[in-house]
């Protein structure tokens, strides 16, 4: 009898399925403007609110809160980094944030602090890393049936970047 109560409840806890928000991943050849040496991915996060931050020395940083009215952004590059290598990791990434109702939209330079974008660079490289509010660039999205088609150029005169360019459809 507890071989089986343990039985159903392993297939219980197998069979479950969570819920996540829409993404798409994919490898760098198969998205545009993706580093070569590294993986590209983008991840649609639904129902979210962007809130960029400041820290006591004047840092910036992110959180995440649940927002019915808004979806989230979140393009990462990420550097391929060889096992035996300490202290190698690169990452860049964008997040950006919408009206889960915009069907269209095209915002330049200071404006796309309207979507609140901002960059993140993480690596072992000293006061060049951290987040940094993306005042450079532009964004075009529109948005076809469920999916978003996503074209960005940006920069940052803070920190050298490898990503500077995106060039997807969200599905």
């Amino acid at each position: 009898m507890k071989k089986l109560l343990l039985i159903s409840l392993l297939l219980s806890i197998l069979c479950c399925k969570t819920v996540e928000p829409k993404t798409i991943q994919n490898k760098n050849n198969d998205m545009e403007n993706c580093p070569d040496d590294g993986v590209c991915s983008i991840v649609l996060l639904q129902n979210k609110s962007l809130n960029v931050l400041s820290d006591d020395l004047g840092g910036l940083y992110i959180t995440l809160t649940n927002n019915p009215n808004t979806h989230v952004f979140h393009y990462q590059y990420k550097r391929n980094v060889p096992d035996d290598v300490q202290d190698g990791h690169h990452v860049e990434e964008v997040y950006w944030e919408i009206d889960n109702k915009e069907k269209s939209l095209t915002l330049e330079n200071e404006s796309l602090q309207e979507v609140k974008m901002i960059f993140g660079r993480h690596c072992y490289c000293k006061g060049q890393a951290g987040f940094f509010k993306i005042k450079f660039g532009k964004l075009q999205l529109e948005k076809i049936v469920d999916d978003y088609a996503v074209k960005l150029h940006f920069e940052t005169k803070e920190v050298p970047q490898l990503l500077n360019s995106v060039t997807v459809l969200v599905k």
